[in-house]
């Protein structure tokens, strides 16, 4: 079978022998005969033709009401294409990795049932579990306004406790980081650290955008537009980094461009676990710059004008752990100061 491809066969050998299977819309199917025969290629021609034919009887994308054409319609609404490029993202990708299972199941059966069952059978990994819902949720909603059916039964349906998500980095880790990174991994890693943006809004700064010690910036996720003074460990490192610039963007590469999410995270992940430290997360720094803000006495709303949080329960999840220190380092002060 040595150059010979034909879609959706796959060829395995064990113990000396070779056979096949047709893989196709997560079902796989034996293959009679040996791989390179004519008796294997007039099976092959047969499962092929029977698939085809299938194909185009029941695309699930054409048929009204699967789950399949119910995803091709939410991602051809406006209230997709309104969404931010990171929101169709990661909408698209759950809602791509469902349909990849559930393709031809009506949108009617997603009952409560079904999708409690699925939450749980990705108990081990908490954010897939949670994401499904989530876009369970939406495309129910979906369903609702085609006339599929009357309510949502994903709405209401508990999410799954993390791990604690991506929590901070501890003051060793910082201290860790701070002495080894260099380049855009430090730029980067300092400009989150001290104004508390998501990565992609990290890697989109300007230095135009730099004005009287003040940054500007609009966030890809929400549209919100934040204005965020510099502090002065920032500052100065981004004096010594404007003078050697290359391109308009602050974290650049090394020809001047803008850096792709994906393009940083290669070069992030290498020097972050170089150093030792894999169990760093960059959204994490988020949560660093929202505790340290709790931590300096920042009211939520003043936390919010920097961070872009629309809720407060958001910036409560941010800074819970900050805030009980706070309040323990005050509550001992004033035992300290009655004992003495």
């Amino acid at each position: 079978m040595t150059g010979i491809k034909l879609p959706y066969a796959h060829i395995f050998k064990q113990a000396g022998i070779e056979y096949g299977y047709y893989r196709r819309n997560g079902r796989r199917q034996r293959i009679d005969g040996t791989p390179g025969s004519a008796a294997f290629a007039a099976a092959y021609a047969r499962i092929h033709a029977q698939h085809e034919d299938a194909s185009i009887k029941a695309d699930p994308r054409q048929m009204t009401g699967t789950f399949g054409w119910l995803v091709d319609q939410y991602l051809r609404s406006p209230r997709y294409r309104e969404k931010a490029p990171a929101t169709q993202k990661f909408y698209r990708r759950y809602m791509d990795e469902l349909r990849s299972r559930y393709d031809e199941r009506p949108a009617a059966t997603l009952d409560r049932p079904f999708i409690i069952t699925l939450r749980d059978h990705w108990q081990t990994s908490p954010r897939r579990a949670n994401a499904y819902i989530q876009v369970l949720s939406i495309l129910c909603e979906a369903a609702i306004d085609l006339g599929l059916r009357t309510d949502n039964p994903a709405k209401g349906v508990s999410r799954l406790k993390g791990r604690g998500g991506w929590r901070a980095w501890d003051a060793d880790e910082l201290w860790w980081m701070d002495g080894l990174a260099s380049g855009a991994v430090r730029l980067a890693w300092l400009l989150a650290l001290y104004t508390g943006q998501r990565e992609s809004d990290v890697l989109a700064m300007t230095w135009n955008a730099i004005r009287d010690d003040v940054i500007e910036v609009t966030q890809e996720k929400t549209g919100t537009r934040v204005w965020i003074p510099l502090h002065p460990i920032l500052r100065n490192e981004l004096v010594g980094a404007r003078a050697a610039r290359v391109g308009p963007c602050i974290v650049s590469t090394q020809a001047g461009g803008a850096y792709s999410v994906d393009g940083f995270r290669s070069i992030w992940h290498r020097a972050r676990d170089a150093a030792g430290l894999a169990g760093c997360t960059f959204h994490g720094l988020r949560k660093n710059a929202a505790g340290a803000l709790a931590e300096a006495g920042a009211t939520d709303a003043e936390i919010m004008a920097i961070t872009g949080h629309k809720t407060r329960g958001m910036i409560s999840l941010y800074t819970r752990y900050a805030q009980q220190r706070v309040l323990a380092q005050s509550a001992m002060r004033k035992l300290v100061n009655r004992d003495a």
